[in-house]
């Protein structure tokens, strides 16, 4: 019984180690398969916003030319810088009166301002609010400023005094080729984010920071148009309404600290990434894009979408996890059934299934090591061969289940009377066997057989009856008395019969003839 748990624990520590093992692997290889798809998201959404970036600037170059080929526009407004303010307004209107109707079409296609200035950076004429004119922008458009200065288009994300939007700037030249102001081409940041499509989106907005927003941006339109954001503490979220509310697994996913605060991680590093969040059944990528002005990043894009590439993988680690430990269970169960079955078959081999003791072939296995190790230098071994006085007669009168039960309570005596390192053995019928090992006198084991005499000598109580038996015991020693097993315990064999002849219930240590 104790080598069959020895054995189950072995088994189960190997079993748990398997586990362990198994699902530390499976989470390797999902992980990686999630960061390389993070990282694919990333680069996706990079080429969507440089894609739709480029498409901005296409679509404003091709109307900063259409304005600059239109002859009736430049031959006005070269006339500007040298008119009257009286002659200024009439020009105003003139010009917005020629461009009224194109710049109502290039709002439809998602202009959200063509505004035009002169090279002191004043604003001349805005086409989506003709009566606000003539205010300084030099400390609010940059890309304006150095446009003016360089005499060369710039372009840039900048946060306005109302709004904020992707600028394209263009110099203006004169009939004779003079430069006579710049015009901006601007788009809003929300037109932009309606046409980074994706599948399953939950929410796209655009985060900016604060400093930036404060340094720019009149106080009275900061309230209506930004509120703070839940991905970092530095950035506000451009909104449309003021009724704006976050979405409920957005709310949720922030309540997480530790995901929080790797994006605030990031997002100071000013890096594109994504990452992965859980809501309920639910994966949802987030991914954050940094929107540069003329010299740093200042604003993010962030989308919010549901996986369900990550959703079916996820599936996909539960069950491959499930697969992986039902089978490793049930190879541990067939393992442990095996060792059980062996153990049982070795039982049946080796033990004698009446008294639990080792039989004659366990018994010789014992004594073959035994005598192995006295080779190498180890003390004397003896054998006690052990015959019942007496038994015949207990079968005889109270039958042999009063027998067996006396056999059984003789071998509890007999491993009572030994100690842990010898041997008891039962080799047949009425026979016990008994190996003492690690002696270094044959006195010692006459003291143990005389112990084994006593302890059988005592009464048994079998049925509610006294039985009294007796033993006959010879003693052979190893290498003294024999150098193989089968003589050592046909010596013992032997000085038994001789005791048994000589009076029973005693001992006859072994004696060589001369």
């Amino acid at each position: 019984m104790k080598n069959i748990t020895i054995k189950f624990y072995k088994h189960f520590v190997i079993f748990v180690f398997f586990i362990v093992i198994s699902n530390l692997f499976i989470d390797y290889f999902f992980k990686y398969q999630k960061k390389s798809y993070l990282a694919i998201q990333t680069e996706t959404l990079q080429i969507k916003y440089e894609t739709q970036y480029r498409y901005l600037k296409i679509m404003s170059n091709d109307v900063f030319l259409m304005y600059q080929d239109n002859k009736r526009f430049i031959h006005l407004f070269e006339q500007v810088e040298s008119a009257t303010i009286e002659q200024r307004d009439k020009i105003r209107k003139t010009i917005y009166k020629l461009l009224k109707k194109r710049y109502k079409r290039l709002a439809n296609m998602g202009i959200k301002q063509v505004q035009f200035y002169l090279p002191n950076n004043i604003s001349f004429l805005r086409m989506h609010e003709p009566t606000k004119f003539g205010d300084d922008l030099t400390n609010f458009r940059e890309s304006v400023v150095l446009t003016n200065s360089t005499h060369r288009a710039h372009e840039s994300f900048e946060i306005g005094k109302v709004t904020n939007g992707f600028r394209y700037v263009y110099p203006l030249y004169g009939s004779s080729k003079q430069y006579i102001g710049s015009m901006e081409i601007s788009f809003n940041s929300s037109f932009l984010l309606q046409n980074l499509t994706a599948k399953m989106v939950i929410d796209k907005n655009f985060l900016i920071l604060k400093s930036e927003v404060h340094k720019n941006s009149w106080v009275d339109f900061i309230s209506d148009s930004y509120i703070d954001c839940l991905e970092h503490q530095d950035y506000f979220l451009a909104v449309k309404s003021l009724n704006y509310k976050f979405d409920p697994i957005i709310k949720n996913i922030f309540e997480n600290q530790e995901l929080t605060q790797d994006i605030k991680i990031k997002m100071d590093k000013k890096l594109s990434f994504s990452k992965d969040a859980h809501f309920k059944d639910k994966n949802i990528i987030i991914t954050f894009i940094p929107i540069k002005n003329l010299h740093k990043n200042i604003a993010y894009i962030s989308l919010y979408v549901e996986s369900e590439y990550l959703n079916r993988i996820s599936l996909e680690q539960t069950y491959i996890k499930m697969l992986l430990f039902s089978i490793i269970t049930l190879l541990f169960l067939f393992s442990v059934y095996v060792t059980v079955i062996h153990s049982e078959l070795r039982s049946m081999a080796l033990m004698d299934k009446l008294t639990g003791l080792p039989n004659r072939a366990y018994f010789y296995l014992e004594l073959e090591a035994e005598i192995d190790r006295v080779k190498r230098g180890r003390s004397n071994c003896s054998v006690l061969f052990i015959d019942l006085d007496g038994f015949k007669s207990v079968n005889d009168t109270f039958g042999h289940d009063a027998g067996d039960e006396l056999l059984i309570q003789v071998a509890l005596r007999l491993k009572e009377s030994i100690r842990e390192i010898d041997i008891v053995g039962r080799i047949g019928g009425d026979e016990f066997i008994v190996l003492i090992t690690n002696i270094k006198d044959t006195l010692n084991t006459a003291k143990v057989a005389r112990k084994i005499i006593d302890a059988l000598g005592k009464d048994f109580d079998i049925n509610q009856n006294k039985i009294q038996i007796g033993a006959s015991i010879g003693i052979s020693s190893y290498p003294d008395d024999a150098l193989d097993i089968d003589t050592l315990v046909k010596n013992a064999d032997d000085a038994m019969y001789q005791a048994k002849n000589n009076g029973k219930n005693h001992y006859i240590i072994y004696q060589k003839e001369d």
